[in-house]
């Protein structure tokens, strides 16, 4: 710890491992506990300020394209079956809704700071593709 750091008897990747470690498990990990401890209907009654951006994708549009770019196009499995998240977030007692519009994005982010519950907004992405080549 301290005597390491200064006695410069440390490896800069043995502190960028560490710093991995940290961000990538520990934080999400205390962040999980600590929601986790708190009743679920108390939780969506006191946790105003949450926005939850859920980006939709319906396909995987690059790899359908890049069967095009290989001569085998119509390969099975490149469409995801949809399942409405803004429904299961209103389940979950979450405002929630599906919006394809910038302005209605941004008006929705907007009234999130007036909500007194969680607001989840789904938002598609683009199937538009250009070629690989």
């Amino acid at each position: 710890g301290y005597v390491a750091g200064r006695a410069k008897a440390f490896d800069p990747d043995q502190v960028a491992g560490i710093n991995e470690l940290a961000l990538d498990y520990a934080l999400p990990a205390s962040l999980f506990v600590g929601v986790a401890t708190i009743p679920r209907a108390q939780l969506v009654q006191e946790a105003p300020f949450v926005l939850v951006v859920v980006p939709r994708n319906d396909e995987y549009c690059i790899l359908k394209s890049f069967a095009v770019l290989e001569d085998t196009p119509g390969v099975p499995g490149l469409d995801i079956p949809g399942f409405d998240v803004a429904s299961i977030a209103k389940g979950y007692g979450c405002d929630a809704a599906r919006l394809d519009d910038l302005d209605a994005i941004k008006k929705a982010a907007v009234a999130v700071r007036s909500q007194s519950r969680p607001t989840v907004l789904e938002i598609p992405i683009s199937a538009q593709v250009p070629p690989l080549i």
